[in-house]
């Protein structure tokens, strides 16, 4: 066990001083860097979308535009209101004044008044019901900042509210003008604008008689932004004067187009109390499913990587100056912990990575503090991951040693491994839907099934079975483990020194019921004949 030890240091340093480890080591920190790094520069180097109009209604178009900043201003308004030290240009602080002045029930009304030009009644009625405030000079007053909102550009506008949609898009004409269809045509050909809306004249419609559809025409059809924005603002618009076109009272409009409210919820502590799920329980539920993606390519990775170092030392016969020295066994197992310590140093760096990211993630990419990310990384997933990488990864690792060991070549080594490999497939492609029923029929016959235990008893830790299926299972493994490594250590033995064609798997098979002597008498000799008697070559003397 000692010269194995010496086996699995020596393997250890030779890969850690090589760029292979090192690139390996900062490939998938790399990667998940991009990943998070590209949409948020592709957010901020999204261009604004221009657009032109149409709108032969008359009305819809300021409609929408109205509708729009009374979204975008009550975000805005809410948002720095909650602020302890609100940051924003002195016209937005000022409306921010004038609407903290307004009843709490009342705000969304003043401002949706205050846009349709009738602000000053609102701050009339408001003045009789709150404690009287300062005088406000012109340059200060509502209708001030909607002269200065109205007259920002998109970069003036995304400096201070991002979600905006004058920080997105760019509406070419004012609300009250048209855009000829001849110029709007010319300017789309010319890629002056981005799209050209035409709006019916009739677009709201009858019972009997449906409006009219509006026109969307643009070059680039992948990019949705703006189609999608345009359509839900037009389409709330619409919905509201069909309304008032119907005579409905706001209540009962409001009831009869209410959605259904479905509240989902979960069990939660030692007696399962329902509480309402959150996005971070939603996150948790799939979170073994990246784990055990982690998982396959980690196992795959470090596996190729002992085939590798076991084939080119047997290429360059420094094998048979380490065979003067110690057992094939002993050989094959120092070159499996070490090697596997290899596999620990980099998923161990990859974990912390991938945990650093996902923690700092909602502050990264500014998401609410009710999407718990952290659940992604809970001490149960990273634990059950190290167990199941170790146990996977030396149940494999027995296997293609011994298989490694046959080859002279890499080539002739890709092509006796890949059928081994291939196993490592079926776990990927059922891992969704594991993971979408961890308890079903399909989970639990592949638990069993030893070279896919380790990947899906991970895919099923969001749902945890029972405890003795985890006791069973690992003991499954063990077992599993250690035939894999009396199989392998056979054929270890014989094909380490062998030289000349691969054998076939029929030669392979023999090999492995052939019967093996004593440690230290066993030795292989020099086979190149690929009909010798494995048993003989087995029992050879040492060279």
């Amino acid at each position: 066990m000692r010269r194995a030890l010496l086996v699995a240091r020596r393997e250890f340093l030779e890969h850690v001083r090589t760029k292979g480890f090192w690139l390996s080591l900062v490939a998938v920190p790399f990667a998940l860097v991009l990943a998070l790094a590209i949409p948020a520069v592709d957010r901020a180097a999204r261009p604004v979308l221009s657009f032109a109009v149409t709108d032969r209604s008359g009305w819809l178009l300021e409609e929408v535009v109205r509708d729009a900043d009374r979204r975008d201003l009550a975000r805005l308004l809410q948002r720095l209101d909650g602020a302890e030290a609100p940051s924003a240009p002195q016209p937005v602080l000022d409306l921010l004044g004038h609407w903290r002045a307004q009843p709490a029930d009342a705000r969304d009304r003043w401002l949706q008044e205050l846009l349709a030009g009738t602000g000053n009644e609102a701050d009339e009625r408001a003045a009789e019901t709150v404690d009287p405030r300062p005088e406000t000079s012109p340059e200060t007053s509502p209708e001030a900042f909607l002269t200065w909102w109205r007259s920002r550009t998109p970069p003036e506008v995304a400096a201070f509210a991002p979600d905006a949609w004058r920080a997105r898009f760019h509406l070419v004409h004012r609300p009250d003008r048209w855009t000829p269809p001849a110029e709007a045509r010319t300017n789309l050909a010319a890629e002056r604008i981005f799209a050209w809306i035409e709006i019916p004249e009739d677009p709201v419609g009858s019972p009997r008689r449906p409006g009219a559809a509006l026109d969307y025409t643009a070059r680039n059809l992948t990019n949705r932004d703006l189609r999608d924005w345009f359509e839900a603002r037009a389409g709330a618009v619409l919905e509201r004067q069909r309304r008032r076109e119907a005579d409905l009272a706001p209540e009962l409009w409001a009831w009869v187009s209410a959605p259904l409210d479905l509240e989902v919820r979960t069990l939660a502590g030692p007696r399962g109390q329902a509480r309402a799920a959150s996005t971070g329980d939603v996150l948790g539920q799939w979170g073994p499913v990246v784990f055990v993606y982690i998982l396959w390519v980690s196992v795959l990775v470090v596996t190729q990587m002992l085939v590798t170092s076991t084939v080119e030392e047997k290429s360059n016969k420094l094998v048979e100056v380490l065979l003067a020295t110690l057992s094939p066994v002993e050989l094959m197992a120092g070159k499996i912990l070490g090697i596997g310590a290899t596999g620990l140093a980099i998923v161990g760096t990859w974990l912390a990575t991938f945990a650093a990211a996902t923690i700092g993630l909602p502050a990264l990419l500014g998401a609410p503090s009710a999407v718990d990310l952290t659940a992604l990384v809970a001490p149960a997933y990273l634990g059950a991951f190290l167990v199941y990488f170790t146990l996977g990864y030396f149940l494999y690792a027995a296997l293609l040693a011994g298989l490694g060991a046959v080859c002279s070549s890499l080539k002739e080594a890709q092509t006796l491994v890949i059928p081994v490999q291939g196993i490592l497939f079926v776990p990927l492609a059922t891992m969704i839907p594991i993971a979408r029923d961890p308890s079903g029929t399909l989970a639990s016959v592949f638990t069993w099934l030893p070279p896919f235990t380790p990947f899906v008893m991970m895919n099923r830790a969001a749902q945890p079975p029972e405890p003795w299926v985890y006791v069973g299972t690992t003991l499954l493994l063990l077992a599993s483990i250690g035939a894999a490594v009396w199989a392998g250590a056979k054929v270890f033995r014989i094909g380490i020194l062998m030289t000349g064609q691969p054998p076939k798997l029929r030669d392979v098979l023999r090999w492995m019921a052939a019967p093996v002597g004593p440690t230290g008498a066993a030795r292989p000799a020099l086979a190149t004949d690929r009909d010798a008697d494995p048993a003989a070559d087995g029992e050879a003397e040492r060279p």
